[in-house]
């Protein structure tokens, strides 16, 4: 702007000063001196147009507008490598039966009417920390906590309770984990809707206090060492019971002690197919009236793992006795006090054996389809009354990714008991919907 002005005002200062020139040069120079004056203005006309020009420009760069600067990038700080995550899980159930628990399958009690129900449950909502500390002495530690909401029965909405809580140190090929995690013998579990796995139906699962060990051998070969148990009460029967003026009282005072081997090899492609055999023991004994029974809980479990590339099998299989809370078969222990409270006591550990078997298939990119068989089977002389003589499980479900974290799960799942007294069976129809973050 300031340029513009002097410009207007030289062409001002010559125009007045060619005035004064012109009035007092003769005529013959009038004319030269015109053609110099109307030169120089056509030159301060190229310069003003330049001018204005460039002013235009300036303006025209001044009213861009900026890009607006990107949001900074939120995350979780801490001095260790932390990661977040949980899931969030709706069901919808119809029984036909009494199945055990509304929220999940057990076995058909003795007692079951035939009345039906209908449930809603958000409690297998979950919430999990998994963290990674710094290396030291070329050990690499880790641990992770994982909570649900089935932590207590008498609560509408549920409580939190622990699912995993444990500390890993890992070195090489060795690894030691002391904490909640899932029982290490017979590890595997099928792909079902339904909270409980097939828990009382051929699987045999928990998650429970531990000292495990796990030591790579060769590739493709692992082996684990391993020290379990639950609570002390979930052993001890507590105050000794009354019947027929005798007191019966359950005590086992070691934790299971187990190994497991396991092997993985390529059988059908490039994905391997693994194999392991498992097995632990502990001992206690029973009193009824002044009769001690020593007993020897004990298990063997074999677990498969094949896929084929079009279809996957899994599966396990099983027998041992004195099975009780570890394993999610709580009642089918010991022949002392039976599901109901009643005693019925022959001072046995109850001996069984089952297993259970999954085929699955991905029809196309975002569908899974699995079917599944289980089984249970105490031997009657030890379960007697006091206990279920057999119970199967058979099942079919469809897994449908709907969103990148978001899926659904539909379940028919049949259930049939065999008790003393007869047979009892129910259906359960389930809907979940699962985002998992």
């Amino acid at each position: 702007m300031k340029g513009f002005l002097r410009v207007s005002l030289a062409c001002f200062l010559i125009s007045l000063l060619s005035g004064v020139a012109l009035a007092q040069t003769p005529a013959a120079d009038v004319q030269s001196q015109l053609d110099k004056l109307m030169k120089q203005v056509e030159e301060q006309k190229k310069q003003i147009e330049s001018l204005q020009n460039t002013i235009k420009d300036m303006h025209g760069k001044q009213a861009a507008p900026t890009a607006p600067a990107a949001a900074p990038e939120v995350k979780v700080s801490s001095k260790y490598n932390i990661k977040i995550y949980g899931r969030v899980k709706f069901d919808g159930i119809y029984d036909t039966n009494n199945m055990g628990r509304e929220e999940f399958i057990m076995f058909v009690p003795q007692n079951a009417n035939g009345e039906d129900k209908a449930t809603f449950n958000v409690r297998d909502t979950r919430f999990g920390v998994a963290i990674t500390g710094a290396s030291l002495g070329g050990w690499t530690p880790s641990g992770r906590f994982e909570t649900d909401f089935y932590g207590s029965d008498a609560a509408s909405n549920g409580q939190l309770r622990i699912r995993l809580a444990y500390i890993d140190m890992e070195k090489e090929g060795t690894l030691i984990r002391i904490g909640q995690d899932w029982t290490p013998i017979a590890s595997l579990n099928p792909t079902t809707v339904d909270f409980a796995i097939m828990g009382y139906n051929g699987n045999l699962w928990n998650r429970v206090p531990q000292i495990t060990v796990k030591q790579k051998l060769a590739d493709g070969l692992d082996a684990l060492f391993t020290a379990y148990r639950g609570k002390w009460s979930d052993d001890d029967a507590g105050a000794p019971k009354s019947v027929n003026e005798q007191t019966v009282n359950t005590q086992i005072h070691m934790p299971w002690v187990g190994a497991k081997v396991s092997y993985a090899m390529p059988l059908f492609g490039d994905q391997k197919s693994s194999f392991a055999l498992g097995g632990a023991v502990r001992s206690g004994e029973v009193r009824i009236g002044e009769a001690a029974n020593d007993i020897t809980p004990y298990l063997a479990a074999l677990e498969l793992k094949i896929p084929t590339g079009i279809v996957e099998i899994m599966g396990e299989a099983y027998m041992g006795q004195g099975i009780g809370f570890e394993y999610f078969h709580n009642g089918g222990k010991i022949n002392d006090i039976d599901y109901y409270g009643a005693i019925n006591a022959t001072g046995h550990a109850i001996l069984t054996w089952g297993g259970w078997l999954q085929a699955s298939v991905k029809p196309i990119k975002d569908v899974t389809v699995n079917v599944g068989y289980g089984l249970d089977d105490p031997k009657n002389a030890d379960a007697g009354s006091a206990f279920y003589q057999r119970s199967r499980f058979a099942f079919g479900n469809v897994f449908v990714q709907l969103f990148k974290d978001i899926s659904a799960g539909i379940e028919a799942a049949q259930l049939k008991t065999d008790w003393a007294t007869g047979d009892k069976h129910g259906t359960r129809y389930q809907a979940s919907l699962i985002y998992n973050w």
